[in-house]
């Protein structure tokens, strides 16, 4: 076996283990980021519902006003 076939197996075993490494990296990151959005979710929701609830308020308001 010729060093230009070893130097080519060494680059390969090399970018292998380097994508297997910034790929659990950005699984990593990316599972971070999906627990941020859904608590993000949550928030959202929570003000959406009180939003509605003052709405509500509101056009019950309006309709004794009118009455």
């Amino acid at each position: 076996m010729t060093p230009e076939f070893w130097a080519i197996m060494g680059v390969g075993v090399a970018l292998g283990v380097l994508m297997f490494y910034l790929f659990s990296s950005l699984d990593r990151r990316l599972s971070t980021v999906s627990s941020d959005v859904a608590a993000l979710r949550e928030r959202m929701a929570k003000l959406e519902g009180a939003m509605d609830g003052f709405i509500a308020g509101q056009r019950g308001l309006l309709d004794q006003k009118g009455h």
